[in-house]
C-alpha cells in the first residue's frame, strides 16, 4: 500500500484505509538526565559579553554533571540536527567534573576548540548523545535576545528560566532568572500513519501536569487531565465533522458516507505555579 505524505499541524487528514494516522505535535520524549548525570544546564544564542579563549564571542551550550563522581565525555557528540549527531565530537581527554561545568563554544573561529554548527537567536533545537550514540537529552531552546541565555535554575534541576545574565562555566545567577519557561510534554510516539492502534504515553519534567485534546483544539487547564495512557485508534468510522461543513462553496455536497480521518493529540503542561508551555 502506498504512503501518503504525512501532514503535521492538521484538523483533519487523508489516510489510507487500512492504517491509522496520528498528529502529535512534540518532539521525542525528553530525558531529564541522562544515566550518567550529565545534562544540558544552559544555552546562549547570541553571546557578545563573555570571551572565549581566544578572545572572541561565541554561541555556547554548557553542560553540568549532576552527579558526585567524574564523567568523561569521550565519544559523546553535540549537534543542532538529529540527521547529523556528530557534528561535534567531544575530545578523547574531556571529562566534566562532579557538580561540575563543562562549555562547547559554537561556530568558533579556525583553530578554537568547539562546534562548527552556530545557534539561532529565532528558536533552536540542541541534542547531546552519549558515548554509545544514544540521546542523552533533546532540548528545545525558545527565541532569545542577546545575551540572555536559557538555562537550569538552579543548576541541574528541572525548571529553566530565561537567564537574563549568562554565566558560561559558572553557576547559574537565581537572582537573574526571568520568566520560567515550562517545558512542552514529550510523547512516546512520533506523528506518522499506523497500520495498528497502540496506546500513546504522555511525560512531562517535575510536578507539571499535563492537559490535552484529541480533535485538534487548543488544549487549556479546563482540557482534559491525563492521567493515564491514551488510546490512538482508526476514527474513519466515527461520524464526519468539517467534511459536514457545508458553507463552503455552492457546489459543495457533503459525503455521505465515513471518511478518512486522522487522530490529533495536543497537549500542554502547566507547573505547580501555574505556569503553561507551548502546546505541543
Amino acid at each position: 500500500m502506498k504512503m501518503k505524505k504525512l501532514i503535521r499541524r492538521i484538523s483533519a487528514a487523508g489516510t489510507a484505509s487500512a492504517m491509522i494516522a496520528v498528529s502529535v505535535l512534540a518532539l521525542p520524549p525528553m530525558t531529564a538526565a541522562a544515566a550518567s548525570g550529565v545534562v544540558i544546564n544552559e544555552v546562549c544564542t547570541k553571546n557578545s559579553t563573555k570571551a572565549a579563549s581566544d578572545g572572541n564571542f561565541y554561541d555556547y551550550v554548557e553542560l553540568y554533571n549532576t552527579s558526585g563522581s567524574a564523567v568523561s565525555l569521550a565519544g559523546w557528540s553535540l549537534s543542532d540536527d538529529a540527521a547529523n549527531p556528530k557534528a561535534y565530537q567531544f575530545p578523547s581527554d574531556a571529562t566534566i567534573p562532579a557538580n561540575g561545568f563543562y562549555t562547547v563554544w559554537c561556530d568558533v573561529a579556525e583553530g578554537v576548540t568547539g562546534a562548527s554548527f552556530g545557534l539561532s537567536k529565532k528558536g533552536e533545537t540542541v541534542i547531546l548523545f552519549d558515548a554509545s550514540g544514544n540521546t542523552a537529552e533533546t532540548l528545545s531552546i525558545p527565541a532569545l535576545a542577546d545575551d540572555t541565555a536559557y538555562g537550569r535554575v538552579p543548576d541541574g534541576s528541572e525548571v529553566f528560566s530565561i537567564l537574563n545574565t549568562i554565566s558560561p562555566g559558572a553557576k547559574n545567577p537565581t537572582d537573574a532568572a526571568g520568566d520560567v519557561v515550562v517545558r512542552e510534554p514529550g510523547f512516546s510516539k512520533e506523528s506518522g500513519f499506523y497500520s495498528d492502534g497502540f496506546s500513546l504515553s504522555l511525560s512531562a519534567p517535575g510536578d507539571a501536569t499535563i492537559y490535552y485534546t484529541t480533535d485538534g483544539s487548543d488544549p487549556t487547564t479546563s482540557s482534559t487531565k491525563y492521567t493515564g495512557e491514551i488510546r490512538v485508534y482508526d476514527r474513519s468510522g466515527e461520524a464526519n465533522v468539517y467534511a459536514s461543513v457545508t458553507d463552503i462553496g455552492s457546489n459543495y455536497v457533503a459525503p455521505t458516507d465515513p471518511v478518512d480521518k486522522a487522530m490529533i493529540v495536543r497537549a500542554i503542561a502547566v507547573d505547580g505555579s501555574g505556569n503553561v508551555s507551548k502546546i505541543a
